[in-house]
């Protein structure tokens, strides 16, 4: 009879290995071998006993959470939202809530899920894929909500640094912060925001040193680190905060 190991029995099946460790702990799906050092064999009669076995449905679980109770009524349209969602689209499911803000494992509402998650009654994928979605939508209404706050003061223009950004994605210190930033989608919605009110939209050239160069002076102090967020001029001793010092050269900056 032909016996096959743990690893490989796992993907004729499509589970993880940890899955049959645990059935096998439960007493649901027993090996057919097991060695002295307590390696698990499994034949191929078992593999049609597998896949023949029922399938049990993983739950999809909607987390909703308000930061106060006092808006509970805002959590209850979440809890409705949520439910019409899981109906529509035919998921076995269950809605835990929670009240308070910020990620807290010990919320009664957060830990329920986490124990879910743990003990495989929910999909992993599921729950990790509408993460990276809620953070992108975050990322994309915080963009959207500051480029129309710069865009509705109604300045005169908007001066904005024309970052190397590939040059600073080969820095592996960096590459995942500023990939987070969506710089180039920042600077898009500027445009076409200025434009609809008619706000003259500048790039500074490449090269523009707005960081090293004193706004009160023009000195430019060339041993400047990214380290120093406080700027101090060598040559007239005016001392102010480093982005604020940018802030003011570019909004000086005069093109050629």
């Amino acid at each position: 009879m032909e016996l096959v190991s743990i690893g490989k029995f796992a993907k004729m099946v499509g589970v993880t290995t940890t899955t049959l460790r645990r059935m096998h702990q439960s007493g649901d799906f027993i090996p057919y071998h097991i060695t002295k050092g307590g390696t698990r064999y499994y034949s191929m009669e078992q593999l049609k006993e597998f896949s023949n076995a029922p399938k049990t449905e993983k739950l999809v679980v909607g987390y909703c959470r308000v930061s106060t109770p006092a808006q509970k009524n805002d959590l209850q349209m979440q809890v409705e939202n949520v439910k019409s969602y899981m109906y529509a689209k035919g998921y076995k499911f269950e809605i835990i809530t929670d009240v308070g803000s910020g990620i807290n494992y010990k919320k009664k509402g957060l830990r329920q899920l986490v124990n879910k998650i743990n003990n495989h009654e929910v999909s992993q994928n599921r729950v990790i894929q509408f993460l990276h979605k809620k953070l992108t939508n975050i990322r994309n209404n915080y963009l959207h909500q500051t480029t129309a706050e710069i865009v509705k003061t109604k300045p005169s223009r908007i001066v904005m640094e024309d970052l190397n950004v590939k040059g600073i994605m080969k820095n592996k210190h960096l590459s995942k912060a500023i990939a987070q930033q969506k710089i180039y989608e920042f600077k898009r919605q500027i445009k076409y925001k200025a434009e609809m009110y008619g706000i003259e939209v500048v790039e500074a050239d490449r090269y523009y040193a707005s960081s090293k160069t004193c706004s009160y002076c023009g000195h430019i102090k060339k041993d400047l680190k990214l380290s120093d967020r406080i700027y101090i001029c060598p040559n007239c001793g005016a001392k102010l905060n480093r982005d604020l010092n940018a802030a003011i050269n570019l909004a000086n900056y005069k093109t050629a």
